[in-house]
């Protein structure tokens, strides 16, 4: 029996992690319950399995998505790295916060907010798709608008004047991974703290030097957008107006959420941020992207406080790592055959898992209550 649930967890990975990934989500709200079902373990240990094969898959995402550059001009990053500096730190600010909470509440709370959370999730994911709908836009993805005409423009005019350099690449990069490793560092100190007043004194200290950082963040976003508006540059259809301040407490409260219930939930953050994302009319090919790379470190963040915890095998791991990394780099294949569909199937793949998700978690639960 032990050699048919390991088979069917790794069939389960492969394949979950493979849908998941044309979906741009790490698949947890899909993997938990099937990893449960198939398993027989519990829902914490079929959160740390998942959490994994999430990192596997969002690590390959992430790669890819780095050198993937904008639909409309190469000149362009596919990653809206503004996003990824806002959200990082905040992701990092409200991990130990879900993983506190997930080893407190009973497996029913958790259950019950799973549920919650993507039920209110789906729907306002269908709501946009209905506006897509009713705006005739849902099978266009010629949905980026360039300002003027540039045929006169030499090519170094225009990558200054769409184009995003590889400075400025390098900088967003290095930026987003100190964030990452400020809060790998921290959630690592304080969960193998033993006094409760020296973890609470690591996190504040976490918070301060994060929230300087988003501070800094701040300042550089308004400094380029004010250089950028200034040269004329050329705005695509979801570029996000940083001068309204309003933005940066919308993806802030989203990099909170992010990250309390991926290390809470182990559903990887996708699931969460990107409706979001969508929610606030970020492009669906960029908010893939982007979530690749928020997804990452999130999931990394969350294995470093479980790790540990469980009682699972632990050489599931690596092998749960890389079929998440193959199901990863699968869906990437696939998802670049519908290239020019891309946002169509993006958005109903998005709505498929999420809805399965919800179904696999009643299902769960069913099977529970009958062991019962």
């Amino acid at each position: 029996m032990f050699i048919y649930n390991t088979i069917g967890l790794f069939g389960i990975a492969y394949a979950a992690s493979t849908v998941s990934s044309m979906a741009g989500i790490g698949g947890g709200g899909m993997l938990i319950p099937l990893y449960a079902i198939v398993g027989n373990i519990t829902l914490r240990e079929a959160i740390v399995l998942s959490i994994v094969t999430i990192a596997g898959n969002t690590f390959v995402r992430g790669i890819y998505y780095v050198f993937k550059r904008h639909k409309v001009t190469r000149k362009r990053a596919m990653i809206n790295y503004n996003i990824a500096r806002v959200v990082v730190p905040f992701i990092g600010i409200s991990s130990y916060l879900g993983y506190l909470i997930n080893t407190l509440l009973p497996q029913i709370f958790i259950f019950a907010i799973i549920v919650i959370i993507l039920g209110i999730l789906i729907v306002k994911l269908l709501k946009k798709i209905y506006y897509y709908y009713k705006n005739n836009d849902i099978n266009n993805d010629n949905i980026y608008i360039i300002n003027d005409n540039e045929n006169n423009w030499n090519e170094s005019q225009l990558a200054d004047r769409r184009g995003d350099s590889k400075l400025f690449v390098v900088n967003n990069i290095l930026y987003i991974v100190t964030s990452f490793v400020i809060s790998a560092f921290f959630s690592y100190i304080i969960k193998n703290n033993d006094s409760l007043l020296v973890s609470i004194g690591y996190y504040i200290i976490q918070i301060i030097i994060l929230l300087l950082i988003v501070h800094m963040n701040i300042i550089h976003i308004n400094d380029i957008y004010k250089q950028r508006k200034a040269k004329g540059f050329n705005w695509l259809r979801g570029d996000i107006d940083w001068f309204n301040k309003v933005n940066y407490l919308k993806f802030g409260i989203a990099g909170l959420f992010t990250g309390f219930f991926s290390s809470m939930l182990g559903i990887g953050g996708s699931m969460i941020i990107n409706p979001i994302m969508i929610d606030l009319n970020v492009v669906p090919d960029v908010v893939v992207a982007t979530s690749s790379l928020l997804s990452f470190f999130a999931s990394v963040i969350a294995i470093i406080l479980y790790i540990g915890n469980s009682l699972t095998i632990y050489w599931y791991y690596p092998i749960l790592f890389m079929l998440g990394s193959l199901g990863g780099a699968t869906g990437i294949l696939l998802i670049n055959l519908f290239r020019k569909r891309s946002k169509i199937v993006i958005l109903f793949t998005l709505t498929i898992c999420m809805i399965c998700s919800l179904i696999l978690l009643f299902v769960h639960q069913i099977f529970i209550f009958i062991d019962l």
